[in-house]
Order: structure tokens, then sequence, then C-alpha cells
């Protein structure tokens, strides 16, 4: 009856890992979604801005001008979205790995 109460444990306790690892999965990807999507409308709305300005400006080289401006800004944006997201799987590989080793 003792094995038979260390196998029921042991798979309790799988069980409950895979549980947790689901759950951690299902956070970072919401999370990750959310990033993704703040982050091209908001480069979206930046691009319709800079194009309106573009068009406003009245001369081709301010237009350039604006226009690598923009392309300045959304190439800061989209570095600090990768960022973020290589800090948010470090942590939740992290987590994960641990999750496993108890």
């Amino acid at each position: 009856m003792n094995d038979f109460s260390q196998i029921k444990e042991s798979i309790e306790k799988v069980a409950q890992s895979n549980k947790e690892a689901i759950e951690l999965q299902m956070n970072f990807f919401e999370a990750f979604s959310r990033r993704q999507a703040a982050a091209l409308a908001e480069l979206a709305d930046a691009r319709i801005n800079s194009l309106k300005e573009m068009a406003s400006s009245g001369a081709l080289d301010k237009a350039f001008a604006q226009n690598a401006q923009f392309e300045g800004e959304a190439k800061q944006r989209l570095e600090q979205l990768h960022g973020e997201n290589v800090e948010s799987f470090n942590e939740f590989s992290t987590t994960l790995k641990s999750l496993y080793k108890s």
C-alpha cells in the first residue's frame, strides 16, 4: 500500500506542476500579446501622424527629415519592445525551470 501512496503522490505532484506550468504559459503569452498589440498600435498611430506631417511639410527635404525621424523613433520603440520580450521570456523560463526542479 505504501508504494501505491508514493505513486499517487508523485502523480499528484506532476499534475500540479503541469497545471502551474500551463498557467505560467498562458500568462506569459497573454502579456506578450498585449505588449505586441500595444506597441504595434502605437507605431501605427505614430506612422499616420508622421505621414500627415510629411504631407503638410511643404518641402521634400522636410518630408525626408520627418520620415527619418519617424524611422529612428520606430526603431527605438521596436528595440525597446524586443528588450521587454526577452526580459519577460527569461523570467518565464526561470520560473518554469524552478517549477519542475522542485
